[in-house]
């Protein structure tokens, strides 16, 4: 068997020198051939991409199998329209356990649970979990062992999933653990219940059988809203630390474009390689897509609308993680926060709030020098004022070559009062 791969981005003429190599390799060694054709999308025909396919095989003496893209199909049935047509669904849950449990290392400690776990986990197809499988116990030597477990072929797959998310969102750190978020006790709750709506979720859908009632809509999808520095972001960071799921965060107008049918695109192809990655996805400025509509006056608001049905499908249809983060809640349509089930209030802390955050970000030791109390008391700061002007009082003092002290704090804490346009007392 001769395999060649055809796509579109090689151009017409490049696609007619590949398929005549494959075809003289074909005869060469009296083999069937497979045309792998790709990324042909629906202009493939006006292209001439299906004489190109046809003309190319012709001559081969042997079978010929044609292992064509969603995005080729047309082209390829136009180009064959008599042949008989297989189509390959993607695998699912049950499926993917399977390969990655039979796909794992000689040797590897993966039981049906583990492949469960990553199926479920990872939206791979077959090749991809090969490839993770291989990836991880090539790694294995690099740790020192020769074992290969289910938190390794999970490592492996993250990272064969990041490259398909790298150009389209920001990778974020996780580094916070559930007690050193700081939030009030309603906005803790929805958090913890958020969570269940994740881990729970097999009980849920498929042991209490809801899941046959409910076929859209299951994955989690959150609005975060309030003033920034009040924990909207290190609340994702959080969750996706207990989920031991990346997270990506993507600026919305950075993906919106100013051609007809390109936010689309670009919003469809997120949330793809989002699904395929097993990722969680944070939208800032969600009130870019999510703003009250307006009528329709002109193609422009038309276009619009369009996008932002575009993403409310999308969301529905992502069973990942979706944060959604403004800092303006008010101008978002009410029409959508019904669509979402998670809508939570991030308010600026109170003072017993306040005190937690000074003490917890303020260096070991300082607790002597630095009345926290009276900090917290006076000065109404939310958590991203706090941190700002703790690492301005601890740079001032490494300059001054001194331990942090209440005049360097309060001059710092001063000085982040006067950004924010405020009087200081």
């Amino acid at each position: 068997l001769v395999v060649g791969a055809l796509e579109g981005a090689a151009g017409v003429e490049g696609g007619e020198a590949a398929l005549m190599a494959l075809r003289r390799e074909a005869r060469w060694h009296d083999a069937s051939a497979c045309v792998v054709v790709e990324d042909l999308v629906a202009r493939s025909a006006a292209a001439g991409w299906e004489r190109v396919v046809r003309d190319g095989v012709a001559g081969v003496g042997g079978p010929v199998f044609v292992v064509a893209t969603p995005g080729a199909r047309g082209a390829v049935m136009g180009a064959f329209p008599d042949a008989p047509v297989i189509d390959v669904p993607a695998p699912g849950d049950a499926a993917r356990a399977e390969l990655w449990v039979r796909l794992a290392p000689r040797g590897a400690a993966v039981s049906e649970a583990d492949g469960a776990q990553l199926g479920a986990r990872f939206r791979f197809p077959p090749g991809r979990i090969a490839r993770g499988a291989r990836l991880a116990w090539a790694e294995a030597p690099l740790r020192g062992t020769a074992k290969v477990g289910v938190e390794d072929l999970a490592a492996a797959a993250r990272r064969l999933a990041r490259g398909g998310l790298e150009g389209l969102a920001q990778r974020l750190e996780t580094p916070f653990e559930r007690e050193q978020l700081i939030v009030p006790a309603h906005v803790d709750r929805e958090l913890a219940l958020a969570m269940a709506w994740l881990t729970q979720r097999g009980r849920v859908f498929e042991e209490w059988g809801l899941g046959e009632r409910i076929t859209a809509g299951r994955g989690l999808t959150m609005l975060l809203c309030g003033p920034p520095g009040t924990g909207k972001t290190m609340a994702a960071q959080v969750m996706a630390r207990e989920l031991g799921i990346d997270l990506y965060r993507v600026s919305l107008p950075a993906v919106m474009s100013k051609y007809i049918g390109e936010t689309e695109k670009n919003l469809e192809r997120l949330f793809q390689r989002a699904e395929e990655a097993g990722a969680a996805l944070l939208l800032d400025e969600a009130e870019t897509l999510l703003g009250k509509r307006t009528e329709v006056r002109d193609a422009r608001d038309k276009y619009a609308n369009a996008e932002v049905g575009t993403l409310l499908v999308l969301l529905e249809e992502f069973e990942g993680v979706t944060f959604l983060a403004t800092n303006r809640a008010g101008d978002i349509d009410e029409a959508f926060t019904r669509r979402i089930p998670f809508v939570i209030n991030f308010p600026a802390p109170d003072e017993a709030d306040r005190a937690r955050l000074w003490q917890g970000l303020l260096p070991r030791g300082c607790g002597a020098r630095v009345d926290v109390g009276e900090l917290a008391r006076r000065y109404r700061l939310t958590g991203g004022e706090i941190k700002n002007a703790v690492l301005a009082a601890a740079f001032e003092s490494a300059r001054l070559g001194v331990e942090i002290e209440e005049g360097v704090m309060r001059e710092a804490v001063a000085r982040e009062v006067r950004k924010s346009g405020r009087n200081v007392s």
